[in-house]
């Protein structure tokens, strides 16, 4: 089901999850070390549902190595262009 109000999917499934989550992470550091970043916005730039980001920050899931380049290089590139704007 899409809650499009909270930009939030919820599904069934998520209810009869039984893994603990795992907060202390990379992802999540990235995003405690740098906290005026939106996850929203993040997920949106790099084309991932922010739900799915959500996740990966607090350790419910675990990203495969392709989802952990893309959100890496995607702030990468968000840095790259904030430099440009204010050059």
């Amino acid at each position: 089901m899409r809650w499009k109000d909270l930009d939030e999917d919820l599904s069934i499934d998520s209810f009869f999850e039984t893994t603990e989550p795992n907060p202390n992470n990379e992802i999540a550091d990235i995003f405690n070390r740098c906290p005026w970043l939106s996850v929203k916005e993040v997920a949106a730039f790099i084309g991932m549902p922010k739900a799915v980001l959500d996740r990966f920050i607090y350790g419910i899931w675990q990203p495969k190595e392709e989802s952990m380049l893309s959100i890496k290089n995607g702030i990468k590139l968000m840095s790259q262009e904030l430099l440009l704007a204010v050059s």
